[in-house]
């Protein structure tokens, strides 16, 4: 009978029951590791109960109560306050130790600076409104000396709208010449404590018209915040010249009664050429005798207009003999024309303009300046 050696397969079985009994245990410490870690940043944790409607006071095992009051709708500048009710249902006296606002347009006027056992005492919390349309939301935060330090989150809410609101307040135009023209729309609110009739408009710039439309009313929104009136403004760009690369406007949008209360609405046009070139204008820089220079000139072309092949333009310059060009396609809208500057062919200094006429009737011609400074002086490496 063969013999059956068991020692290698015994030391086997023990050394991965000792690599895993290792694992196990490393396990285990780093999962106890992360509990440590758990609840010591669970108990840091400043906990503070959900937002509820003034005169309420959270869940008592919470450190901050939040008392919250809503103005509503408010005009810019508007000053309101509310009294908040602090009530002490602990058996021991509560003494007001610090009261902290969360900004400058707030004030806070108490009642008395002890609560007594059962007691309730109110406080008195002033606010200003800004002088933008926005949602604003002011805190004020009320400890008192007493079991665990009781506070108080007393929170202010309104929602600021001027009589007239726009929005967008600001309208950027791009615009592609030659193009029909673009059309654009914003909203107005009206605010205010009646109807309007009309929406008078006036705009500061030739090339901007609009139109008002009233939408209406939707019964299914109800609620604080909500204008009396929508109204929808169509927004015309017309065609705009060449040389007018960029432009704003103003429109101002004022009611009777309103003074002071005019809605602003920023237009920023940007009109887009059919084709331009990138750079503006080339500089050779100096080169030294013999020494040939290139140059990168990319022709961007509005999609509708762009070329199929190479023979789009005719090219000339100034620079004569010194100056070769070819071209180079880079993307279906994109063709690189390379200038190549020969100093042996050019005086000490030369300059004027690279002219691009196009075959293409829609498109003006281009020009690029440029400038380059030959040398019959070695000045370093070929090229700049």
């Amino acid at each position: 009978m063969a013999n059956i050696h068991l020692a290698p397969i015994s030391r086997s079985l023990f050394s991965l029951a000792t690599k895993w009994a290792f694992a196990v245990a490393a396990l285990a410490v780093a999962l106890a590791i992360l509990a440590l870690i758990y609840l010591e940043f669970s108990f840091s944790l400043p906990w503070s109960n959900d937002v509820q409607p003034a005169g309420l006071v959270g869940d008592n095992d919470l450190k901050i109560k939040t008392l919250v009051y809503d103005f509503g709708v408010v005009k810019p500048g508007f000053i309101g306050e509310h009294r908040f009710q602090i009530a002490n249902p602990s058996d021991n006296a509560w003494k007001l130790l610090s009261v902290n606002v969360s900004c400058s347009c707030t004030a806070t006027e108490s009642s008395s600076t002890t609560i007594a056992p059962g007691a309730t005492e109110s406080m008195v919390v002033k606010y200003t409104a800004g002088q933008r349309t926005s949602d604003e939301s002011q805190s004020v935060l009320v400890t008192y000396s007493g079991p665990d330090d009781p506070q108080f989150r007393l929170v202010l809410k309104a929602k600021v709208r001027e009589p007239i609101t726009c929005s967008p307040r600001e309208i950027l135009v791009n615009t592609v010449v030659g193009e029909q023209p673009v059309q654009h729309h914003f909203m107005v609110h009206n605010f205010g404590n009646s109807d309007w009739k009309t929406l008078r408009i006036a705009g500061s710039k030739p090339w901007l018209r609009v139109s008002s439309t009233l939408l209406p009313k939707r019964q299914d929104i109800k609620g604080l915040g909500e204008p009396r009136q929508s109204w929808r403004v169509l927004l015309h760009v017309d065609k705009v010249p060449l040389s007018q690369r960029r432009d704003s406007a103003l429109l101002t949008i004022a009611q009777p009664g309103l003074d002071g209360f005019d809605g602003n609405v920023h237009v920023q046009l940007n009109t887009i050429p059919l084709v331009r070139a990138s750079p503006s204008k080339l500089f050779f820089g100096e080169c030294k005798a013999g020494a040939v220079t290139s140059r990168s000139l990319r022709i961007v072309f509005n999609q509708q207009v762009a070329p199929d092949s190479s023979e789009f333009a005719t090219v000339t310059s100034k620079g004569g003999a010194a100056l070769a060009f070819q071209w180079k396609p880079v993307s279906k809208t994109v063709w690189e024309l390379q200038a190549t500057f020969d100093s042996n062919k050019a005086p000490r200094f030369i300059e004027g303009q690279i002219e691009l006429s196009f075959h293409n009737s829609r498109l003006d011609k281009l020009q690029v300046p440029f400038s380059a400074i030959g040398s019959s002086i070695s000045i370093g490496a070929e090229g700049i």
